[in-house]
């Protein structure tokens, strides 16, 4: 079941506390594609945060850096944007955003999404970016929840 909120990305789980699943869990799809993470958890259902929702934040790294990445956000409901990314990232078009791994529940490299654009900003001590999800949220039909 989906929110019916423009700017609220959840919807619920038929799999609950009896299931083993636990708040802030990692919500996936396919082959480690993270869509979100466990909000609450109920005796037999729970409710799925979105990366997309404008509360949603997840600690992330960047394909092919070192340094840390920054924070990804959901931007009211319809995108992602990435903010707090060092500015000696190289952030690139295409740029695969990865889980971090700092975050209880969540591991380390699962794909969020990837670099559409940069947003310029003057005189800043970090980058923004949007990036593109991975995946059509409207279209979501399966999950996993990871252990």
């Amino acid at each position: 079941a989906k929110s019916s909120l423009s700017a609220s990305r959840t919807f619920n789980l038929n799999q609950g506390e009896k299931n083993g699943i636990l708040k802030d869990q990692a919500v996936i799809v396919g082959a480690g594609v993270i869509i979100g993470k466990i909000l609450s958890v109920e005796k037999n259902s729970s409710i799925v945060l979105l990366l997309t929702d404008h509360n949603s934040r997840l600690a992330v790294s960047l394909e092919g850096e070192t340094i840390s990445g920054g924070i990804l956000r959901g931007n009211q409901g319809l995108s992602l944007i990435l903010d707090f990314a060092p500015l000696d990232a190289v952030l690139k078009p295409k740029q695969k955003v990865l889980t971090a791994g700092v975050e209880p529940g969540i591991p380390q490299g699962l794909i969020a999404g990837e670099i559409e654009s940069l947003i310029p900003a003057e005189d800043s001590l970090f980058q923004t970016a949007v990036v593109k999800p991975m995946i059509d949220y409207d279209k979501l039909t399966v999950v996993g929840v990871v252990e």
